[in-house]
């Protein structure tokens, strides 16, 4: 007999919750009589992760696009100097520069969440991290290394990162080195931290999705035109990207029905030399 909609009995072991048509919790037993026929209709209640469905990096280049859209348009930040910036932005954009870093670090995807994280710390710690047109690349590139080599058991070495990034090796290791003076050599995160950050980009990510409007484009800083005349269809990109993946199933009803209308009416080098 299966257990009542009220049943607070504790869970056995090899016990399952699914959710059934009604929205109501049921505990279902490996040991069960019940036939697969009878549970196939049931939902498991398993929450994906943002790292390890394919909405990483759509989610990760719309953060992106939100701060080199504030930051470039800061008077404040303009004036900031850092052995991380360029006198010019570099030829690649960041969304491609992102793609190459993901494709070639051969890392996998946690270390990138990370690497985001690190990126809030600076930026926390001092303005001048902020990552504007100038800096983005070079903060990616070296906030990655460090992700990489402090959680993978085996990764490549600078000098590969060094070509992944269109840097030389002399000036990422420089590099590198202010990056962990800045962190104080503390680059850990805890498991809460990486969840609770983790799910944050996802909700900046899809409040910023439901946000957008046409208005927004026309008045983007000029420093990136080509990243403002992307901007739609990335949004499609990203939109599409979070419901295939089963994210936005866990999202609330409300979320979920504007983000489902916004769908279905939308039809290398970076060796510049640096300010330092």
């Amino acid at each position: 007999m299966p257990p009542r909609d009220d049943d607070t009995t504790p869970m056995k072991a090899g016990s399952t919750l699914v959710q059934n048509k009604n929205g109501k919790l049921q505990k279902l037993n490996s040991d069960s009589s019940s036939s697969l026929d009878s549970i196939c209709d049931e939902k498991i209640l398993i929450k994906p992760r943002l790292s390890e469905t394919d909405a990483l990096i759509p989610v990760l280049e719309r953060i992106l696009f939100i701060r080199l859209s504030n930051n470039d348009r800061s008077a404040e930040l303009d004036q900031c100097v850092s052995m991380f910036h360029a006198y010019r932005p570099p030829s690649i954009s960041t969304s491609n520069y992102l793609k190459r870093l993901h494709t070639y670090s051969f890392c996998s995807p946690t270390c990138l969440v990370s690497a985001f994280y690190l990126l809030e710390r600076l930026a926390k710690k001092d303005k001048k991290y902020a990552i504007t047109t100038l800096n983005v690349h070079r903060l990616l590139l070296v906030t990655l290394l460090i992700s990489v080599k402090f959680l993978e058991d085996m990764s490549y070495d600078s000098l590969h990162f060094s070509n992944v990034g269109g840097i030389h090796v002399k000036e990422l290791n420089r590099l590198e080195l202010e990056t962990l003076r800045e962190l104080d050599f503390n680059v850990n995160i805890s498991l809460e931290d990486f969840n609770r950050f983790e799910d944050s980009l996802l909700e900046e990510a899809l409040q910023h999705a439901m946000e957008f409007d046409q208005t927004e484009k026309s008045e983007s800083c000029p420093k990136d035109q080509q990243r403002s005349s992307d901007s739609s269809m990335d949004l499609l990109k990203l939109v599409n990207s979070i419901n295939q993946s089963g994210l936005l199933a866990h999202r609330n009803s409300a979320t979920a029905s504007k983000l489902k209308h916004l769908i279905s009416s939308s039809p290398i080098s970076v060796s510049h030399s640096t300010k330092c």
